[in-house]
């Protein structure tokens, strides 16, 4: 198999760097719906951990992915019955879906890092935030 993509198919790289976002997507997602089902103390801790860094490790994968598309292009869709069906809406739509993809990868880990700053200033009550923000004078 080719590391990158050819006329008819994706390389290795854009295929790899696809299952691992699926793979992680799946992982994150999981561990945020049932954290609650892991026994407190070490299993959920370790339960969070893996949560934030599938999330970060996302937006890793993201920017090498968007990266490596720049450099290696995307094969021409292929001319099937559904896409003759559709006509010309076929690859706007594809396209959007593409790229509203792309932005809930950026939204998902983002909301969350936020979400867990204004959790930890309004609910814990402890100083996370504010040693987050940059502060002038200091």
């Amino acid at each position: 198999m080719k590391l990158r993509n050819s006329a008819n198919d994706y390389g290795a790289i854009p295929q790899l760097l696809h299952w691992l976002t699926v793979i992680l997507v799946v992982l994150a997602w999981a561990l945020g719906t049932f954290d609650d089902a892991l026994p407190e103390g070490g299993p959920r801790a370790a339960g969070l951990f893996v949560h934030i860094t599938a999330g970060i490790a996302i937006l890793a994968l993201l920017v090498t992915r968007v990266t490596w598309r720049m450099v290696d292009p995307s094969p021409p869709p292929e001319v099937r019955e559904f896409s003759k069906w559709m006509g010309v809406w076929m690859d706007p739509a594809a396209r959007i879906a593409h790229y509203t993809l792309y932005a809930l990868l950026v939204a998902a880990p983002v909301a969350g890092i936020a979400a867990a700053a204004l959790i930890h200033h309004w609910i814990f009550r402890d100083r996370t935030l504010d040693r987050m923000l940059p502060r002038s004078g200091r």
